[in-house]
């Protein structure tokens, strides 16, 4: 598994989450968009859940999506796109406020990874951690 994590420092202004698509975007033309913010769906989709469950089960169901509804309202949007890759799976991106995740399977090629942490490393003031099978680093950016 790798990962390339951007954290946005606190007290530093929150990231644009339309803006950091188009973003990437540009840079992988590939990437595909995943509609809708993806908190608010999870909440939606516990809702939906609640309403067919049984009286027991529907009080949890219903505390689940009041909490994820309460994390889409603090943490959200959070986009979601995956970034195809010949012969290796998609990268799978998130970009919420303050944060902006890629994950993949397999480490990608080393050109398309040092994209991900020259884009990573061009939205803001934060910190960048990643990893994969063999190494663990954070480094910090201005």
């Amino acid at each position: 598994m790798a990962m390339a994590l951007l954290k946005v420092d606190d007290g530093s202004p929150a990231l644009d989450p339309d803006a950091v698509v188009e973003e990437v975007r540009r840079v992988f033309p590939q990437a595909v968009r995943h509609p809708g913010d993806q908190l608010a769906e999870a909440a939606d989709r516990a809702l939906a859940l609640a309403d067919a469950a049984s009286p027991e089960l529907r009080k949890r169901l219903l505390k689940v999506a009041t909490k994820l509804r309460r994390d889409a309202g603090q943490y959200g949007p959070a986009y979601a796109l995956s970034v195809p890759q010949p012969g290796a799976g998609p990268i799978r991106v998130v970009v919420r406020p303050r944060d902006v995740v890629f994950l993949s399977e397999a480490k990608p090629p080393p050109a398309a990874w040092e994209q991900v942490l020259q884009l990573l490393g061009s939205f803001k003031p934060g910190r960048i951690h990643t990893t994969d099978d063999t190494i663990q680093f954070t480094r910090p950016f201005p």
